[in-house]
């Protein structure tokens, strides 16, 4: 992999204990639940990729709807952005997307291009990309784009790169992280961005990168223990991932690409032996804490902790200071908290996620 800045780098020992669950409530402020409205014209089949701005939360259904939902912070169903087709406006696929503070951009990886919509949804142009991404977010800095890389090596300059910095009119001006053996997948949250920096999160990697004026610079290193990756594991699969899972999944512990940040913690997901963790780093303690994370079925109590810590590993969380957004499904929600969230408890059976707010920061 190409050189990249490291005196700015924080690193920590991450140690896997396979005997206890996560216990997040002595980090928590506060917590709300919020059930979003279903109807037949906003029913939610996966959630892709959540983000909650403008006071709106909007939700990307990648594979199963293919549309992208937007709710008030009630959960009110507002409007969709674009829809499935092949006309103006229109999308193959919505692979990603962002939001700033006057238009959603919305990317078609099938189709190579970039569609733009105002805040109501109103279609206002299109615009066709020359490589082929996994991943798109808007510079903090300026008009371009980062991008999580495909296979471009067709493409000389940008070949074997993973992350390009695309100029306003997406052309790549920069490419960053060569490796040549880069695995073939994206999980579809590798890039995002907090409090102004561009942060790139790379599953079965020991790091995760950020940008400092399109410079590249390692942010975090975590220590994986026990039984880390070799540190030939990329080269001896040759990018490929399905080697990956037949050879290291089930022997070795890695991370797996959940990655978030607050103004005071840090989150990490680890799998080993076929089992999720979850290890928060408070950047000011410089206290770990490492464990199991998912709900604890058939507890005579709320298992409120379980709840939230299968939020904090879940796929997509939207990021604001202190304050992380995610989902949960309402299946998995203890009866007795459901009770507080739907009106009758036949509600819930065919009902659309729950948004779950939570502010960490004791």
């Amino acid at each position: 992999m190409e050189e990249y800045v490291t005196n700015r780098t924080e690193e920590f020992d991450i140690e896997i204990s396979s005997d206890h669950f996560l216990d997040v409530m002595p980090m928590l402020n506060e917590y709300k639940l919020t059930a979003l409205e279903t109807t037949r014209d906003c029913v939610i089949g996966e959630v892709n990729k959540i983000l909650y701005a403008n006071g709106c939360y909007c939700i990307l259904d990648r594979r199963q709807q293919k549309q992208i939902f937007v709710f008030d912070e009630s959960g009110k169903f507002l409007r969709t952005i674009g829809r499935q087709g092949r006309g103006p406006g229109e999308y193959s696929e919505p692979s990603d997307f962002f939001v700033s503070d006057s238009m959603v951009v919305v990317y078609d990886m099938f189709m190579h291009k970039l569609n733009y919509y105002s805040l109501a949804g109103e279609f206002l142009r299109d615009q066709e990309l020359s490589y082929k991404v996994y991943e798109v977010e808007k510079s903090p800095s300026d008009d371009g784009l980062y991008v999580v890389a495909g296979d471009n090596r067709n493409i000389e300059d940008v070949k074997g790169f993973e992350i390009l910095k695309l100029s306003d009119n997406n052309i790549a001006e920069d490419a960053f992280l060569r490796n040549d053996y880069t695995m073939n997948f994206s999980n579809g949250y590798d890039l995002h961005i907090f409090n102004g920096d561009i942060i790139y999160a790379k599953a079965l990697r020991s790091g995760v990168f950020a940008f400092d004026n399109s410079v590249p610079y390692l942010r975090y290193k975590f220590n994986i223990k026990p039984a880390p990756l070799p540190d030939d594991f990329e080269k001896e699969c040759n990018g490929d991932f399905t080697k990956f899972k037949r050879r290291y999944a089930n022997s070795y512990a890695y991370f797996n690409g959940q990655y978030w940040e607050t103004n005071n913690y840090v989150g990490v997901g680890v799998n080993f032996q076929n089992v999720p963790y979850l290890a928060i780093y408070n950047k000011h303690s410089k206290r770990l804490d490492v464990g199991m994370v998912g709900i604890r079925y058939g507890l005579t109590d709320e298992d409120i902790n379980g709840v939230l810590t299968s939020v904090l590993s879940g796929s997509s969380l939207s990021i604001q200071g202190d304050t992380i957004v995610g989902v949960i499904s309402p299946i998995k929600i203890p009866q007795n908290m459901r009770a507080e969230i739907f009106s009758t408890e036949d509600d819930f059976e065919f009902a659309n996620p729950v948004i779950v707010r939570l502010k960490l920061g004791k």
